[in-house]
């Protein structure tokens, strides 16, 4: 087979990995705090392929074949006020940390928040938050809560805990996972953001630009299309040589 259409084969797997990328960040649009994954394409190169002249000029043909590079982008989404006093929005650097059932520790955007039936603060998705010293958790008995612009949250007079965000170092090394983030290396000096920017009743957004990405998705169907013709030509190029050399 050809250069080209080993090229074009590796093509379609790139463009099929974009897509599903694309489609993830589109149907994600809507979520609180999700960050958008980015694509880039580079060349792998393929195997050497000696050339069959045996002449003192013989040559080493490399191709290269098309290689999915995959980035998470940590830019802020936009703030949108919802009204709800648990609602958190962020401004400026930092994750919020959460804990599953399983005690695992995630990180996030989303500061779409409420009190669960134990009076405990925790995500859309159950999981507890946590703040300086461990999950902020209510009395349902009494009112509401009021935060300050430091994150301390009190029912009246009452502290029942302070939103913390935590800093990490080098978040281009952050795994995305279900219902959050976890640093590839969790012992690379995570800490304290000193002077966080919370915003009672807002939510940050999801990051992704829907019309860029379906943009992106129309770009990537019509190369899509492109490769394969040159995969189809290729083929039946080699279909008429092997039916010329049969005839002769």
């Amino acid at each position: 087979m050809e250069i080209g259409m080993y090229g074009s084969a590796g093509a379609l797997n790139a463009l099929e990995a974009w897509q599903q990328v694309l489609s993830h960040n589109i149907a994600s649009s809507t979520v609180s705090g999700f960050k958008a994954t980015e694509v880039a394409i580079e060349g792998k190169p393929m195997a050497k392929m000696e050339s069959v002249s045996q002449s003192a000029f013989q040559q080493i043909m490399a191709g290269t074949t098309p290689k999915v590079v995959e980035k998470v982008s940590f830019k802020d989404g936009p703030i949108m006020q919802t009204g709800q006093e648990t609602d958190i929005g962020i401004q400026g650097k930092g994750f919020f940390k959460v804990r599953t059932s399983g005690g695992k520790e995630l990180y996030t955007r989303d500061g779409q928040f409420h009190f669960n039936a134990d009076g405990t603060l925790v995500n859309a998705a159950g999981h507890a938050v946590e703040g300086d010293g461990g999950p902020i958790v209510r009395d349902i008995t009494k009112g509401p809560i009021q935060m300050n612009k430091q994150g301390q949250l009190y029912q009246g007079n009452d502290s029942v805990g302070s939103l913390a965000l935590f800093d990490i170092p080098d978040s281009a090394k952050m795994l995305r996972t279900e219902g959050g983030f976890i640093p590839e290396d969790p012992f690379t000096g995570i800490s304290r953001v000193t002077e966080p920017r919370f915003s009672q009743g807002f939510v940050e957004q999801s990051n992704v630009a829907p019309i860029n990405e379906m943009v992106n998705l129309i770009k990537v169907s019509t190369l899509f299309e492109a490769n394969h013709k040159v995969i189809q030509e290729g083929d039946n190029l080699q279909s008429k040589a092997i039916d010329n050399l049969g005839s002769k």
